[in-house]
């Protein structure tokens, strides 16, 4: 009679620790399976912010030069537009014949000084803006290789994290 309650509570302790590492090895596979998946969703991230990034600098880039090139094509029409001015009111002296050589020639200097002064402004406006521009891309830049280099990182802790377990 001893022996079957001794057989009995050895059964159960077999079964016991049967279902303890039934649950253990459950419990470590869960374990494994979740840091795994938090493993590849911060490579996932990882990735995915740093292709966003690549294509932001393209992208600013590009539009930056896009930028002076509008700007150069807005000086240029500025000076057609201004040298236009020139020819025709040379035309219209000649239309109407205004000899006073003296008025005419006070009159295309104005045009020219103001013409000059026009395009210095430009000049030193696309210039100011050019270099606002560049400055605040090269910031941005800078921020974006900071925010990679630490996303880099954040993605080799957490693969030292995956591997270690």
């Amino acid at each position: 009679m001893f022996e079957n309650q001794l057989n009995y509570w050895t059964k159960m302790n077999e079964m016991l620790l049967d279902n303890y590492k039934t649950s253990l090895k459950a419990g470590q596979d869960f374990q494994e399976s979740f840091a795994g998946m938090l493993k590849e969703i911060m490579e996932a991230n990882v990735k995915n912010t740093v292709d966003m990034q690549k294509e932001l600098e393209i992208v600013t880039k590009r539009n930056g030069e896009l930028s002076f090139e509008n700007i150069q094509k807005f000086n240029k029409l500025c000076h057609d537009n201004m040298e236009k001015g020139i020819e025709i009111m040379r035309s219209l002296f000649e239309k109407y014949n205004v000899t006073n050589n003296e008025f005419r020639k006070e009159i295309e200097t104005l045009w020219k000084d103001n013409y000059e002064k026009l395009e210095e402004t430009i000049t030193e406006i696309n210039t100011t803006i050019k270099s606002n521009h560049e400055k605040n891309v090269d910031l941005i830049f800078d921020i974006l290789k900071k925010s990679t280099k630490e996303m880099e990182k954040v993605g080799q802790k957490m693969e030292k994290m995956a591997k270690s377990r």
